[in-house]
């Protein structure tokens, strides 16, 4: 999943909340049970993005929605623990059919920073190839590299990172339209805290 982590990396405005769920060559995959939400007091390593866990269970949209997202067969989201700094864990969506290592799919919720400007942070999340998808929270931006499309969704305090992954070669997912990117964001945050 180096790949996609490394393109990730490469958009810059996107990499303050992008690399929230970004995947990593070193994340274990390891599924966690849902437990009750943790602070951490770790240090931030992604700008604009406090460190720690916002909610117990990451994963806010069903298999049939991602599927109906992505274009793939997914089972549940399982929420795992990963190593990519600054992330303790993601929900991550992964093939019905168990033939490949790579989620087609991953949510990461994070808290924004409260002492810089809501419009400051969003400036600092644009970027070259980044549209803005109106109507849904406070902002959306949107990145298509063509290979791993990736949403950040904003409230007033939340950061939701919705990762697609395209470049599986047991069978690639497809990019999501602007209005089912709109109609997954809506759903995730029907399911955020307030």
């Amino acid at each position: 999943m180096t790949r996609l982590y490394a393109s990730i990396m490469a958009v810059p405005a996107a990499v303050a909340l992008l690399a929230v769920s970004a995947c990593s060559a070193t994340s274990t995959g390891t599924p966690i049970a849902a437990e009750s939400s943790t602070t951490t007091s770790a240090p931030d390593s992604i700008i604009g993005i406090h460190a720690g866990e916002v909610v117990d269970d990451e994963c806010l949209l069903t298999a049939a929605e991602v599927g109906a997202l992505t274009g793939a067969s997914v089972d549940e989201g399982t929420n795992v623990e990963t190593s990519v700094p600054g992330i303790d864990r993601r929900c991550e969506y992964r093939r019905s059919d168990g033939d490949s290592d790579f989620p087609v799919a991953s949510i990461n919720i994070a808290r924004l920073w409260q002492n810089v400007a809501f419009d400051d942070l969003i400036a600092m999340f644009r970027g070259p190839g980044s549209r803005e998808i109106p109507g849904v929270a406070r902002a959306m931006l949107v990145w298509d590299d063509g290979r791993t499309p990736n949403a950040g969704i904003y409230t007033d305090t939340l950061a939701v990172a919705l990762d697609i992954n395209l470049t599986d070669p047991s069978g690639p997912a497809t990019a999501p339209t602007d209005d089912q990117w709109k109609a997954a964001a809506q759903r995730i945050i029907a399911g955020l805290p307030t």
